[in-house]
């Protein structure tokens, strides 16, 4: 996919790097977010293998630790336009409307450049961006206070946060 290919070459880039063109019969238009979540196939979610629950006081749990390795806006912004396309939100949609979210978040460890963890989530409706940053604070909380392992939390946001949003703060409302 284009996303990959362009998070492969920008990987390392520490200033910025714009985007390729868009050209829609390049690309594999077959993500599909459902109800608030990512398609498991386009966004699965990934990793900092860096980050383990051995070493979370000295990491995630660090003030600053998710602005030290959050990606640079040009990179982020380049990578919500190819998404975006990918998600089919192309028709009429603003860049303002969402938000380029890392499934896994920076503060649970997830991999910060990864296309594979990264979607366009939707500011309003079912699933909106607020709503996951509430469940991925807690969560964070949780893990850094030894009340939750790292595992767990990122087990939660990987296979369902909207579910685990629910259990957790929503009292069963979207």
């Amino acid at each position: 996919m284009l996303r990959i290919a362009f998070t492969a070459a920008c990987a390392l880039a520490v200033s910025s790097c714009a985007a390729p063109p868009i050209r829609l019969d390049s690309l594999h238009l077959r993500c599909r977010s459902r109800a608030g979540l990512p398609d498991r196939h386009c966004t699965p979610g990934a990793i900092d293998h860096r980050v383990t629950q051995a070493n979370i006081h000295q990491t995630i749990c660090v003030p600053g630790y998710t602005a030290r390795v959050r990606p640079p806006l040009a990179y982020t912004t380049a990578i919500k336009r190819i998404e975006l396309v990918e998600y089919r939100f192309y028709a009429g949609q603003r860049l303002a409307d969402y938000e380029l979210d890392h499934l896994l978040p920076l503060e649970l460890g997830g991999a910060a450049r990864d296309t594979r963890n990264l979607w366009p989530q939707a500011r309003a409706g079912t699933g909106a961006s607020a709503t996951k940053d509430e469940e991925e604070n807690l969560l964070h909380r949780r893990v850094c206070d030894g009340g939750e392992s790292l595992a767990a939390a990122r087990s939660a946001m990987a296979t369902d946060w909207l579910a685990a949003y629910r259990r957790d703060i929503g009292g069963g409302r979207p």
